[in-house]
């Protein structure tokens, strides 16, 4: 629906409503993201709106998940330097089928082609539009230079290159940084899911209403399944000493050299300890990285590659602790896993403990001192299991309709304003 023909109650309940997501990244690809988006597919399936969603193809599996619900798939490459989907060609132009589908709003979990051609597509059909910040990307981006193309390609559609170039007397960001800004900017509210990504957001100049709301994870999402039977053999075959386990993309942001180190550092004082890391790996860097360590530690250092996230329960339950050197998460879904499954957790970044019981935080980057982090959360795993954390499938949908609401009804242009809601029921403005 148009922005400019909504009825006096917000718009979004004079007929059966209908979101459009758009995400680079969707199952059956195993991410943060990915998962992200199909939640929040499934959130408003289940509060009866029509849901289409449109996403790349992974290699030849296409996936339709567990509901119902419209997937429209493109042809994409893999990113050469960890595989990521990139959907071909970078311009798509969707406004015909938005037309048809006639969205109350459009999603765009991503800045990827697809994500990009779907904000594009819907700004020019002056359709209601909200963007999901999930990773701080321009923090890490010198990992991944073959990405910047596709982002700075993508933010020259909505902004001149003398807007997107350093401008004297202007603040000193990087042109990825103003590039993302001008994404940011361009929608109606932007959805982050900390408060600290909501404000580094603020921090680059995105004049929107970002409204903070994490990804809510239930049991039931990581139970059900079994690890794989040679997985279970190798963590089974460890002697009795401290396990930890790190669940999650393995990818060159995600602190592995320091989690490696740490770990060595724990084996000086325990030498039955041992770690395992589980999750996908399309990364040659990360790759031989994880050999190296694997020439080093032996048995003792477990690698696998992804699993189904209905097995982590599985996988958790033969674990003592938690444990990520990651400084680069906005939010931390596998922490909020582990934490459902009773496991302690062992983090450098201070962020990720909120809302997360049984946390410790090095305050330090030493692995000497992170590596007594480790010690002291592997003596503490609770056989109190929580059911779920975060806001369940119809809090989601209903926070971010009401969201939309608030866009409506309050004329919030030009203001960057956040919005929190703590028991996942009604927005709070922050102060």
């Amino acid at each position: 629906m148009r922005k400019d023909e909504g009825d006096s109650r917000g718009g979004i309940l004079a007929r059966e409503k209908a979101i459009a997501i758009f995400s680079d990244s969707y199952s059956p690809r195993l991410d943060g993201i990915a998962f992200s988006a199909e939640r929040l597919a499934a959130a408003f399936d289940e509060i009866g709106w029509r849901v289409k969603v449109f996403a790349p193809r992974a290699g030849k599996a296409i996936a339709k998940g567990s509901r119902d619900i419209d997937i429209e798939r493109f042809q994409a490459i893999r990113s050469p330097a960890d595989g990521y989907p990139l959907a071909l060609p970078l311009v798509f132009d969707f406004r015909k089928s938005l037309q048809d589908f006639s969205p109350d709003l459009v999603s765009i979990q991503t800045v990827g082609p697809l994500g990009i051609s779907g904000l594009v597509s819907a700004l020019e059909l002056g359709l209601e539009v909200a963007l999901s910040w999930h990773t701080d990307f321009e923090s890490y981006a010198a990992e991944y230079p073959i990405s910047w193309p596709y982002i700075l390609a993508s933010a020259s559609r909505l902004a001149s290159t003398r807007q997107l170039l350093p401008r004297r007397g202007a603040p000193n960001k990087g042109v990825l940084a103003r590039a993302l800004s001008t994404l940011g900017g361009s929608a109606s509210f932007v959805v982050a899911p900390s408060v600290r990504t909501a404000k580094h957001i603020q921090e680059l100049g995105v004049r929107r209403p970002i409204f903070i709301l994490p990804t809510g994870v239930s049991a039931s999402d990581i139970s059900g399944g079994k690890i794989p039977l040679h997985l279970a053999r190798a963590i089974d075959h460890l002697p009795q000493g401290k396990r930890f386990v790190y669940f999650g993309r393995l990818s060159r942001e995600k602190g592995l050299p320091t989690l490696l180190d740490t770990f060595g550092r724990v084996r000086c004082t325990d030498q039955n300890a041992s770690l395992t890391l589980v999750g996908p790996c399309n990364d040659r860097k990360t790759r031989r990285l994880l050999k190296r360590a694997k020439r080093k530690f032996g048995d003792m250092l477990v690698v696998h590659g992804a699993i189904g996230r209905d097995s982590a329960q599985d996988l958790f339950s033969k674990m003592d602790a938690f444990v990520t050197a990651s400084m680069t998460e906005t939010q931390g879904i596998s922490i909020w896993e582990a934490s459902l499954a009773g496991l302690p957790i062992a983090v450098l970044d201070p962020s990720l403990c909120v809302g997360v019981p049984s946390c410790w935080v090095c305050r330090s980057s030493e692995s000497e001192t992170f590596s007594e982090s480790w010690v002291k959360a592997s003596s503490k795993k609770s056989s109190v299991l929580d059911t779920s954390l975060g806001p369940n499938l119809r809090q989601q949908a209903k926070l971010v309709v009401d969201a939309l609401g608030i866009v409506q009804l309050k004329t919030l242009d030009g203001d960057s304003l956040l919005f929190e809601a703590p028991r996942g029921e009604v927005w709070q403005e922050l102060s």
